[in-house]
């Protein structure tokens, strides 16, 4: 892959945001069908990259948590 063809995670940010914003009142389970789509190919470009998508969201599920500031006081 050329420098060119490079995508970085900033321009997938950007395309799955202009992705939402385009199915703005669009009937929601036609807009479910389109992401259950997109989830499926990630899963399957991530079993070709050998990356075990559900251990890789966990962990940065667990690094974000840690990051984030705790409650205090008492909270309901």
């Amino acid at each position: 892959m050329s420098q060119q063809e490079r995508v970085t995670l900033a321009d997938v940010k950007k395309l799955l945001s202009q992705f939402a914003a385009s199915r703005a009142g669009r009937p929601p389970k036609d807009v479910e069908a389109e992401y259950g789509d997109l989830l499926l190919y990630l899963i399957r470009l991530a079993e070709k990259s050998g990356v075990d998508l559900i251990a890789s969201a966990t962990r940065q599920v667990d690094q974000r948590s840690r990051a984030m500031p705790r409650p205090v006081g008492k909270h309901r």
